[in-house]
């Protein structure tokens, strides 16, 4: 009888010993897992978001092809300021940026230049004499959306047609739609946006 609860006694030991073993493996290798799993949320939580490189890209463009070397002596510090904004005009899923100038340099009496370029930050058109907001309508004509500035005879409609939109809107016919009227439409330089420096 000794012998067989010594051998009971021993089972038991040894199944107890070969559980313990089991439930600690299985919690180094769980806790291994989750760790595994944290470091790798960690990774993906830390790894930078794409930098937006529009600014720079704008930069270039103005330094290079938009202003002369003429412009760029001339300029003052303070008007070397712009604002920008990016919307996609011809439905093709990239968007189009608007370059707005607004410091004394770049404004007269009926408004401020502004560039329009396309996704590879080339002109499409060069406008003068612009006032800001901008409204873009939904409604396309030639395949872009509908533009409206306003100055001091009404809004005008600037309608994209071989290959850019009319550069100065002043001598554009005054439009009987009104934008802000119309459903979809967005106005763009209308609030504060980030001024960049060139």
């Amino acid at each position: 009888m000794k012998q067989n609860f010594n051998l009971i006694y021993l089972f038991l030991a040894f199944s107890c010993f070969y559980q313990c073993g089991k439930k600690q493996e299985k919690a180094s290798l769980e806790k291994a897992e989750n760790t595994d799993s944290l470091s790798k949320k960690d990774t993906l939580k830390t790894v930078p978001s794409e930098i937006d490189s529009s600014p720079e890209k704008i930069k270039t463009f103005i330094i290079s092809d938009y202003l002369s070397k003429i412009d760029l002596n001339a300029i003052t510090e303070n008007d070397r300021r712009f604002q920008f904004f990016q919307v996609d005009l011809n439905n093709d899923g990239q968007k189009e940026t608007f370059v707005n100038f607004f410091t004394p340099y770049f404004c007269g009496t009926g408004g401020c230049s502004m560039v329009l370029l396309d996704k590879n930050f080339k002109a499409i058109t060069k406008f003068t004499v612009m006032q800001t907001p901008l409204y873009i309508n939904t409604n396309t004509e030639n395949g872009w959306k509908m533009i409206f500035v306003k100055d001091k005879d009404g809004f005008k409609q600037l309608v994209y047609k071989n290959g850019k939109y009319p550069s100065n809107p002043s001598i554009v016919p005054v439009s009987k739609q009104n934008p802000e009227n119309e459903k979809g439409t967005i106005s763009i330089f209308e609030n504060n946006l980030d001024t960049h420096q060139f």
